[in-house]
């Protein structure tokens, strides 16, 4: 940059290793100085959207998406990153519309198919919310997160027999889930040769299980074992559960 001021690339490749340092501010001023040479450049506008993001503007990154969508309105990268942009400030229809322009131009994105049905969920719309996640499971079969939400969804319309089953595959595929093992043990006729119970179990024993995980594994175990009729093991682990919650 000393030898020349006006090398658009340095500034930019500035800007992506103060982005890597977790250094939004000086990222920020170098992807502006290289959009002061070319401001016709997508990749640019979108990774300073990125480090206004990261430092929680969410207007500015908003902008910065709409103006990399102006030059390159073909720009799924764009479309996914002003859906994110858009739905922590709160707007979630123009999410909603920007994660589909994003699916418009890449179908199989099966991130941005979850994403809209995070928001979905948010909007207390189970039956958009179901076809969204069976759109990005078929995509993402090891998403144990889309797995859960989904199984919360059908629990909602009813269907506590397909909950239970999502719920269980997302504990499948991810054993330190802590959180969805209530949950399991609330829809599912547990019996003493589940293995999810017995993997509750080892993990409970874990010594790098949080304090809130284990908080969530005794009320999971706790209901567990009372509907095994092992009231004395449930009450005990909902005794602990509840001292943990204090």
């Amino acid at each position: 940059i000393k030898i020349n001021p006006h090398y658009m690339e340095a500034y930019f490749n500035l800007g992506n290793l103060h982005i890597k340092l977790d250094q939004p501010d000086a990222a920020i001023v170098n992807y502006q100085n290289a959009l002061a040479i070319n401001s016709n450049n997508a990749e640019i506008h979108i990774n300073l959207g990125n480090a206004w993001s990261a430092k929680g503007d969410h207007s500015k990154a908003i902008a910065s998406y709409k103006s990399a969508l102006n030059i390159d309105p073909s720009s799924a990268e764009a479309y996914v990153n002003l859906g994110n942009a858009l739905k922590l400030s709160g707007d979630l229809t123009n999410a909603i519309y920007s994660f589909k322009r994003a699916l418009q131009l890449q179908p199989h994105l099966g991130e941005v198919h979850i994403k809209i049905g995070k928001i979905f969920s948010d909007k207390n719309d189970p039956k958009a919310a179901i076809k969204c996640f069976k759109d990005g499971i078929r995509l993402l079969p090891e998403n144990s997160d889309a797995y859960l939400i989904l199984g919360r969804e059908l629990a909602k319309l009813g269907d506590l027999q397909s909950a239970a089953e999502s719920i269980k595959r997302s504990l499948t595929i991810d054993p330190n889930l802590e959180v969805g093992y209530y949950e399991y043990f609330r829809l599912a006729a547990v019996s003493t040769s589940d293995p999810i119970l017995n993997q509750a179990r080892k993990l409970i024993k874990s010594a790098k299980i949080s304090t809130a995980g284990k908080m969530y594994l005794n009320f999971a175990l706790g209901t567990a074992e009372l509907n095994l009729g092992r009231d004395d093991k449930g009450m005990a682990h909902l005794i602990k559960a509840n001292a943990i919650r204090k």
